[in-house]
């Protein structure tokens, strides 16, 4: 990958927060001034940790542009045995133990089932079982369901579609979609003329989301009519995020954030987000995979054009934490924002905008030099702490990171 980066020229963030031209800039964006509640934040944070190094930077100071591979290219449809193939982290491997807790996971669905919603741009489509339950269709006959269908279907909209051939006959099977999306499913059924069908639910068996589907058949004749039922079974299939190997995992930020709204516990988890950054069509973008939202304030992640909410963006109220072993758990969540009207030659993931609407009163959230962090960067196999627990709990290290700078590793877990 070629990479748009000179670690000597890293853009170094001036004390204060960083101004937007956008919906998200506010008043309270000046360099040297602090909130009451930013005070305070700093004051217990040193109470709890103790006195900051002077050039601590709090990991913002080796993120920096690239240019991202296929960042101009269409949706696309990519199979083990095309080279682009290669680039992404293998899909994780379909176990037989995984096949009969989901079969039956998705049988007797009740019609009343809410069903999750996923919403990533690159991901894996992996064949998991097929039942072959046997249905009559309008004449009496014998239909079986699983092997009328076919050309599984990924929708980013109503409109845009891309589907994924001949890989529904091993388990394990995989295709990888890049620039795709999730907002819905459908097949191809072969007994009414290959229409699209969207009789189908996602549910979390697991540490994976599932893609069920029920055969049904609702053509003009009576062998193409076919009733269905409460099973979704017929067609099972493993959606998993795709990850790129080599550059971007080197890269990519996670930024982990405390909004400023219950101060003291130190948990870091009230949004929890990776940013990738790259170049692309004469501006600066992101891919942002919204991992968690420990929360309970109105928080924004922001570009030039656009701010997103992060509990809107994971469907749930404000004051309902996600993923954070308090309130529910949601798929993680993928949009892109533009952070400039130009391309970059370095970019540093602090410039991305964070603010939080406190009855009101507008903050952008901080990560100065030297300074208590309002949201701080880490490795992207750092695992974040669950609600109301401290960082210093977890990671024993984080007070001696706070002190020095230097000190490698301090995210990885007591044992």
């Amino acid at each position: 990958m070629n990479k748009i980066i000179s670690f000597g020229a890293m853009l170094t963030i001036a004390a204060g927060a960083v101004v937007f031209n956008s919906s998200c800039s506010s008043d309270n964006d000046m360099s040297n001034w602090k909130t009451p509640q930013q005070q305070e934040f700093s004051k217990q944070f040193t109470e709890q940790f103790g006195s900051i190094a002077s050039n601590q930077s709090w990991g913002f100071s080796n993120v920096g542009v690239y240019t991202m591979p296929n960042s101009t290219s269409t949706k696309t449809v990519i199979k083990t045995d095309m080279p682009d193939y290669q680039n992404y982290e293998p899909a994780p491997a379909v176990t037989q133990d995984e096949i009969t807790q989901v079969a039956a996971a998705f049988q007797n669905i009740p019609e009343n089932y809410v069903s999750e919603q996923l919403d990533y741009t690159r991901f894996f489509v992996q064949q998991v079982y097929m039942s072959h339950r046997t249905y009559k269709d309008g004449n009496g006959q014998d239909v079986d369901g699983s092997s009328k269908m076919n050309k599984l279907g990924v929708w980013a909209d109503d409109v845009t579609n891309e589907h994924a051939n001949d890989f529904n006959v091993e388990a394990g099977s995989t295709v990888l979609f890049v620039n795709a999306g999730t907002k819905k499913f459908s097949y191809s059924n072969s007994t009414d003329g290959g229409k699209d069908y969207f009789n189908y639910i996602v549910k979390k068996v697991g540490n994976y989301y599932y893609v069920g589907f029920s055969f049904n058949a609702k053509g003009q004749n009576p062998n193409e009519q076919v009733e269905g039922d409460n099973n979704y079974d017929d067609w099972i299939v493993r959606i998993v995020p795709a990850k790129m190997k080599g550059d971007e995992d080197e890269y990519t930020a996670r930024i982990i954030v405390e909004d400023l709204g219950s101060i003291g516990d130190f948990d870091y988890n009230d949004a929890v987000f990776d940013a990738y950054i790259y170049n692309k069509d004469g501006a600066t973008y992101a891919n942002i995979t919204l991992l968690a939202a420990g929360g309970t304030l109105p928080l924004y992640i922001c570009g030039v054009d656009e701010q997103v909410e992060v509990h809107e963006k994971f469907g749930v109220s404000t004051g309902t934490m996600v993923n954070t072993k308090t309130g529910t758990d949601k798929p993680q969540v993928e949009f892109t924002l533009k952070l400039k009207n130009e391309t970059s030659s370095t970019f540093n993931a602090n410039d991305i905008a964070v603010k939080v609407n406190n009855s009101g009163n507008w903050t952008t959230l901080s990560a100065n030099v030297g300074e208590a962090p309002e949201k701080i960067c880490v490795d992207n196999s750092y695992i974040w702490c669950d609600e109301k627990v401290n960082i210093k709990t977890v990671y024993s290290r984080f007070t001696e990171y706070v002190a020095n700078p230097s000190t490698k590793n301090w995210w990885k877990k007591n044992i």
